[in-house]
């Protein structure tokens, strides 16, 4: 047990210590303003999290709709194209050996066949 352990301990102790010795109704008028405090500082109307927040601002909504909208655009531009087996069957089973791809002076082959 840590030190503020045993003083939250002690402190709770001698809290609960006091409310036993007031009467009841200034343990009402206490617990009658406590909920009122509580409730101005987080009406139950107003809700809580993000959701809440994006309603009660309309221009985050406004803003957090762009983002997502723009996320998705670039994700679709920037999506680099799948991989498929197609690409592994027409590389085995085409006129050059798959060797000569890596080969570096393939790219000049290539230009060279596309010339003529």
């Amino acid at each position: 047990m840590t030190q503020e352990d045993d003083f939250a301990r002690r402190l709770t102790t001698a809290l609960d210590g006091g409310v036993k010795e007031m009467d009841a109704s200034t343990v009402q008028r206490l617990a009658s303003i406590r909920r009122q405090a509580v409730t101005a500082r987080h009406p139950a109307s107003q809700g809580h999290g993000v959701l809440a927040m994006l309603h009660r601002h309309s221009f985050m909504s406004a803003l957090l709709a762009l983002a997502i909208v723009f996320s998705g655009w670039w994700f679709v531009h920037n999506a680099q194209p799948s991989y498929s087996a197609e690409t592994d069957i027409l590389l085995l089973t085409g006129d050059l050996p798959p060797n000569a791809y890596a080969d570096k002076t393939f790219s000049q082959w290539l230009d060279s066949r596309t010339l003529f």
